[in-house]
């Protein structure tokens, strides 16, 4: 690592270890997330830099499904995705220990885990064909595959039943999301719109949450915009554009929600002004709080199992950084010193 990256990470080690989140409270499950080492880092950017793509020196951005999962193109930005994919790893909270899942393939994104722990969904690309949906098994340490075919599977999540929901990207920035059965046949399709990059599943069973780009100028206009809906399980399929009848309900601008432990609210991350915050709402709608006060854009929440913490990534001198803060927004820390990290499920 550089003086300059090791004076950054310092620094923030100092800052946060005076008030941030205590050791005691650290001791919590795995968290999976894409995990870059401060040499892959550095190599990513220059690779980004030196290829015309933008100055930042950070890692692709939750929204760019096809970068970070290493999409044809030329120079910059994708040539270096593909050449620096990063690792699918485990980070122990507590010891802040960074263990690669080796059976998964390069720049495989983790997407959720199941409600017993023992098995992570997740998206990846294998030479060089459509994204498609696996499924960790921690136990057998062995990787099956959920999807497949020549259409790309790009999110899923579970539901407290064992069935599952698969988004499928059916052509430029649209999707359908699909329910699955517990073994993974199809049972019936929910969702037939615009591209949906999240999918959250309550832990009571009644409820989802999207995550949508949705477009802004009507159905034909090419400005799109992050936007949340909630709508319930049970009835039709979800109509677009949203309707009173048709399930989808707005619940105002937003990316990256997931579902507290009850069920009963959730965290996103929220357009303020210039930037992006962590805030939480009711599940329902309404009843919108700040988790924190940050001064950063932050990115990817993903909840501690016991409901009290929340980690989120966040860009400092560059890099996307892993940082947990408590639920109630005190005790900002960074929770990984070493490496670059982002899509973290907890």
């Amino acid at each position: 690592m550089s003086a300059r990256l090791a004076a950054a990470a310092l620094g923030l080690l100092v800052g946060c270890a005076t008030s941030g989140v205590g050791d005691d409270e650290l001791g919590q499950p795995l968290i999976a997330a894409l995990y870059w080492s401060w040499d892959e880092a550095q190599s990513r950017a220059d690779a980004a830099q030196g290829g015309g793509g933008p100055t930042r020196m950070g890692v692709a951005r939750a929204g760019d499904i096809g970068r970070l999962l290493g999409a044809a193109g030329g120079a910059g930005p994708d040539l270096a995705a593909r050449r620096y994919p990063g690792r699918l790893s485990l980070i122990d909270p507590a010891t802040r220990t960074v263990e690669p899942i080796e059976a998964a393939p390069p720049g495989a994104i983790p997407l959720a885990w199941s409600p017993d722990r023992n098995r992570l969904l997740l998206v990846a690309t294998r030479q060089g064909r459509t994204p498609q949906i696996y499924e960790y098994r921690l136990d057998e340490q062995e990787l099956r595959p959920v999807t497949s075919g020549p259409t790309g599977h790009t999110a899923a999540t579970y539901g407290p039943g064992g069935q599952l929901v698969v988004v499928t990207q059916v052509g430029p920035q649209r999707s359908r999301v699909d329910l699955l059965t517990a073994s993974w046949r199809f049972e019936r399709t929910l969702f037939h719109g615009p591209q949906v990059t999240r999918v959250s599943w309550s832990p009571r069973g009644d409820m989802m949450l999207l995550a949508v780009l949705a477009p802004r100028g009507g159905a034909r206009s090419d400005e799109v915009s992050w936007m949340l809906f909630s709508a319930p399980l049970e009835g039709s399929a979800w109509t677009w554009p949203p309707a009173a009848a048709g399930g989808l309900k707005p619940l105002g601008r937003g990316r990256d929600p997931v579902f507290g432990a009850d069920g009963e609210w959730f965290v996103y991350s929220a357009r303020i002004g210039d930037g992006w915050r962590l805030r939480r709402m009711r599940a329902a709608g309404g009843g919108r709080l700040a988790v924190g006060r940050g001064v950063r854009d932050e990115f990817e929440p993903a909840l501690s199992p016991d409901g009290s913490l929340v980690a989120y990534v966040s860009e400092d001198a560059g890099f996307d950084r892993l940082f947990v803060r408590r639920v109630d927004g005190s005790g900002d820390r960074l929770l990984l010193p070493d490496g670059v990290v982002t899509r973290p499920v907890w």
